[in-house]
């Protein structure tokens, strides 16, 4: 695990006892696989409005292992790519937030699903690149991962996921979960053609059928 400067974000790598089963981890760099970048809270994880301040609040979907097990299966990494601004805002320390996410981690350990996560602490005063919509936690794990954008997902529950994914060149796909339903409402504002689906179960359905 390693702490960066305001301007990166912190990079949890894949458990050690995990990396046998990630592709990112197995492939060649020569030979960059792609990618489901996933959000967290709304797309794992049931989003609360107040933030998510304690690893009792971090409540998990029902089934979601089972189709991040199928996507490892078909070849994709999984990378987490989360604003986490609660530190930025002084509600959480970075020390907190890592307690919560990594309690995550190994909740999706313990069905051998390995993840690779990036997130984002700042306040959207900050002003840094990695904040969703800009794209810099997306750039950061194709630039550290033998990662193919070119063959490579995003779901999301908010537009600003899809935007940043949209700034890479990556298909976006917004879940109905979190704030996702409301978010849907607003697709009018929005450019571009964008997927809709349920939730993480459909959307991972539908990037199996398209491979």
């Amino acid at each position: 695990m390693t702490v960066r400067t305001r301007n990166s974000p912190l990079v949890l790598d894949c458990r050690p006892d995990l990396r046998a089963l990630c592709p990112v981890c197995r492939a060649d760099p020569t030979d960059a696989t792609g990618a489901v970048f996933l959000d967290r809270d709304g797309v794992l994880v049931e989003n609360r409005d107040d933030y998510i301040t304690s690893v009792d609040q971090l409540v998990p979907f029902t089934g979601i292992t089972r189709i991040l097990t199928d996507l490892v299966r078909a070849g994709f990494g999984l990378v987490i790519v989360t604003n986490q601004s609660a530190v930025g805002r002084g509600r959480l320390t970075l020390r907190q937030t890592v307690e919560i996410h990594e309690h995550l981690v190994d909740l999706l350990a313990r069905s051998s699903v390995p993840v690779h996560t990036l997130i984002c602490p700042h306040a959207p005063v900050d002003g840094c690149d990695c904040r969703k919509p800009a794209a810099g936690l997306i750039r950061t794990a194709a630039r550290r991962l033998p990662l193919s954008l070119e063959r490579s997902v995003l779901i999301g529950d908010s537009l600003t996921d899809l935007e940043a994914a949209r700034a890479v060149g990556v298909p976006g796909v917004l879940v109905r979960t979190g704030r996702g339903r409301g978010q849907e409402r607003q697709l009018g504002a929005a450019p571009g053609s964008v997927t809709v689906v349920d939730d993480l179960a459909a959307a991972g359905a539908m990037i199996l059928a398209g491979t």
